[in-house]
């Protein structure tokens, strides 16, 4: 099984924990996670970080160019991610991301557009109430 996790919360290498434990369970489970090249994350921590490429086995951590730096409704992946898409053909898809963050929509339509025919999930950053009503306007 191929896993695709796109967030900026594994440019944090202890928050990838869980997915290395995940690809190592069975030697079919590969897992890619997908991170911004480049995340100000704000707060106590003002310096903009750099992903570095690793891989372990079966799971392995790919920096991917991106458009905002330190807004999670705002980040989206460059062109780089068809190619990512198209080699690791992912069947699961999950986006860990801020609510009503384009990078939903971004993978949503690059697994129609590219016929990758992944399973999607997604998983906003907070369980609140929100109000959606910005979707109907677009």
């Amino acid at each position: 099984m191929k896993i695709l996790v796109a967030s900026h919360t594994y440019i944090v290498d202890l928050n990838c924990e869980k997915f290395e434990a995940l690809a190592k369970l069975e030697p079919n489970i590969e897992v890619t996670i997908i991170v911004p090249k480049k995340w100000k994350p704000g707060g106590v921590q003002n310096k903009i970080v750099e992903t570095k490429p690793r891989q372990e086995g079966n799971f392995r951590v790919v920096p991917i160019s991106n458009f905002s730096q330190n807004n999670q409704g705002l980040l989206t992946f460059g062109s780089d991610i068809i190619k990512l898409l198209n080699n690791f053909r992912p069947q699961i898809i999950q986006v860990e991301q801020g609510v009503k963050s384009f990078a939903y929509a971004q993978l949503i339509t690059l697994n129609k557009l590219l016929n990758l025919q992944a399973k999607n999930v997604f998983l906003p950053g907070g369980i609140f109430p929100i109000n959606l009503n910005f979707l109907f306007l677009i």
